[in-house]
């Protein structure tokens, strides 16, 4: 596989580590180089977003996923953001959105739907 969309560099920011598990594991078996971080503070201090082809984060963590997507959009980086969580509601997903989120995916979620969110974000 040497396509873009089955090499696609993730970053996976999710404080569960069972579900980050989860989550990168799936990843990397469809071919993508994933990176992980418990927070959203590690993450924009080490990472190069600017050569990151998508972001995958949860809300809830102490650094949260709005910071981290707020702190990204002021830096100018354009990098779709996927938000996972099992606390959205139409009007937080209206707000995610407002804040540069471009998909929302709600906990619990199957994975095959999860893959295809992913597959459409990295076009």
């Amino acid at each position: 596989m040497s396509d873009r969309k089955s090499m696609a560099k993730i970053v996976v920011v999710e404080d569960e580590k069972s579900i980050c598990d989860v989550v990168v594991l799936f990843l990397e078996y469809a071919g993508h180089r994933v990176q992980a971080f418990e927070d959203a503070r590690p993450a924009l201090e080490t990472v190069d977003f600017f050569q990151t082809d998508l972001v995958v984060t949860d809300l809830e963590m102490p650094a949260s996923g709005e910071e981290l997507i707020q702190t990204l959009r002021r830096r100018g980086i354009q990098t779709p953001v996927l938000v996972m969580s099992g606390h959205l509601d139409e009007a937080r997903k209206r707000h995610l959105e407002s804040l540069g989120a471009q998909e929302t995916i709600d906990k619990p979620f199957g994975l095959p739907h999860f893959l295809d969110r992913v597959k459409a974000l990295i076009h």
